[in-house]
């Protein structure tokens, strides 16, 4: 080899080096292929130079084991390649928490397979602190391909976090379409993003109206443990507009009420409100009513006693005895807070809950039953009901002593309704027409499992938050929603755990040795 070919196969090496650089550090398309162009033409011509060389060295016995093990390599990378590239297409994860820690909610899930079009968030934060919301924003790409996330650091770009309007760190602006609806987020948790995807999602508003002036659980209470503060603000969350209703001063039920709510009134309607409701409901209100029993009436109150008569046209009696069930102790529970179980797997309110004899779903404190029949105008079903040994007390003297026992000579036992959905019926001859200003009312025999106190155990708060949706024909965003209980990683049996220490720490360590041992013992025969 001569000073030559050496020069040549010298600059080879130095246009290669230069052709790569130009390829990271693209500048424009001219120079990448003027430098991969001058890189081929000069191995071309020291190839030229020295073929008897290159023919020499490619028929020697070393060369081919050579090319053949380059081959294997080869075709190692490109299958890894291959998979990797499909991985991010068509990829699948395990969650192995006890909880489902790492798993999306089923309502979150169903909101986001509800995306219409591709919905883009940006998450505000420094850069050092972006790791706990990346993993869940992550989460929330794999299950959609029509939610992108980007970060964006407060620090290095406050140009786009004023533009965003953005004000703390650990903020999530959800936006949709190009120059769409904006959604601020502030928290990164999977309630919050997914309340903020439902806020996005909605079209028009969504007014809830809570009836006052009654001694009704007020939504204004957020801190009382009676008051419905919590219940409004949950609905808020869910991009609802709560808004208060005095019958009397009003005089009508406003024309945007997407949903009334009457929570346990304890005093007397005027009969102008009874009559501007109960026209209101006939001509296809929407209504939540809860009732609630007063001890020392021994019965409904006042307010109670009249939603009772307000609903009776449509097939529903609402009774007066207080429910006693003996098995509320196994929940660390007085016999006077019932345990609710799921009424109907068919109705869209409680279709997501999980039917079980062991687990309850829902808590009603101090309430009464409901009764109904075959009603030709009106389907109605039962969305909560009681365990069999639960029983309608009728000596409410030992109710207020707190020394309750079944007397089965004046009290009545079984499974009785807690909550029942009231719709009216598609014609006879077209099951499937939807009927004209349809009626939809729900019916609780109790106000206090909505309250501050027990909204946020076992189901109330998707019980409730359900309700409105279906009222509100938000039925898209009918579901289970997101649990912040989260519990640490799956605990594995002492088997289990044996069998990971045998396989990671000695089986394969062991198996790749040996493939080693083989493939030097082969090639040394050659």
């Amino acid at each position: 080899m001569n000073l030559k070919t050496n020069v040549l196969g010298i600059a080879a090496l130095l246009s290669l080096c230069c052709a790569i650089v130009l390829t990271v550090q693209y500048v424009n398309d001219a120079a990448f292929y003027a430098g991969w162009g001058v890189t081929a033409a000069l191995f071309a011509a020291w190839a030229g130079l020295n073929h008897e060389l290159l023919l020499a060295f490619l028929t020697r016995k070393s060369t081919r084991y050579g090319a053949n093990v380059s081959l294997v390599v080869f075709l190692v990378l490109g299958i890894l390649t291959f998979i990797n590239v499909l991985s991010k297409e068509y990829n699948w994860r395990k969650d192995l928490t006890r909880s489902g820690a790492n798993s999306l909610s089923e309502q979150t899930l169903k909101v986001l397979r509800e995306l219409p079009q591709e919905v883009r968030a940006l998450h505000f934060n420094k850069l050092q602190q972006k790791d706990k919301a990346e993993a869940l924003l992550k989460n929330y790409a794999y299950s959609s391909k029509k939610l992108k996330y980007e970060f964006v650091d407060v620090d290095r770009q406050p140009t786009l976090t004023t533009a965003m309007g953005v004000k703390t760190n650990e903020t999530i602006v959800l936006t949709i379409g190009e120059n769409g609806k904006k959604v601020p987020v502030e928290g990164a948790t999977e309630e919050k993003i997914t309340n903020g995807l439902i806020k996005l999602l909605r079209q028009k508003e969504q007014v809830v109206y809570f009836t006052v002036g009654h001694g009704e659980h007020a939504p204004e209470m957020a801190s009382e443990p009676l008051g419905f503060g919590v219940f409004k603000g949950e609905l808020e969350k869910q991009g609802y507009t709560v808004k208060e209703l005095n019958l009397f001063s009003e005089g009508k039920i406003p024309a945007d009420a997407s949903v009334l709510i009457v929570g346990g009134p304890k005093s007397a309607f005027f009969p102008k409100e009874l009559e501007v409701l109960s026209e209101w409901l006939l001509k296809g209100g929407r209504a939540m009513l809860m009732v609630d029993l007063d001890v020392n009436e021994n019965g409904l109150t006042k307010g109670s006693r009249q939603i009772a008569e307000l609903v009776r046209p449509f097939g529903v009696t609402v009774m007066g005895q207080m429910l006693v069930d003996p098995t509320s102790r196994a929940a660390n529970v007085e016999p006077q807070v019932l345990l609710g179980f799921s009424g109907s797997k068919e109705h869209m309110i409680t279709k997501d809950f999980p039917s079980s004899a062991q687990v309850a779903n829902f808590l009603f404190p101090l309430t009464t039953h409901l009764t109904f029949g075959e009603n030709n105008a009106y389907k109605i079903t039962a969305l909560a009901i009681t365990t069999p040994q639960a029983w309608a007390e009728s000596d409410w003297g030992s109710l207020k002593s707190g020394r309750v026992s079944f007397d089965k000579t004046k009290d009545y036992q079984a499974r009785m309704n807690l909550a029942v959905a009231i719709e009216t019926m598609a014609p006879k001859d077209d099951k499937e027409k939807r009927p004209e200003n349809p009626v939809k009312l729900a019916v609780f025999g109790d106000a206090l499992f909505a309250a501050n106190n027990l909204l946020d155990k076992v189901g109330n708060r998707d019980l409730v938050l359900n309700t409105v949706a279906w009222l509100s024909d938000d039925e898209r965003f009918i579901s289970i929603r997101a649990s912040e209980d989260q519990d640490g990683l799956k605990q594995f049996s002492n088997s289990a755990l044996n069998l990971i220490l045998l396989f990671t720490v000695f089986l394969v360590p062991l198996l790749t040795i040996g493939a080693g041992v083989v493939v030097w013992w082969r090639r040394s025969k050659l």
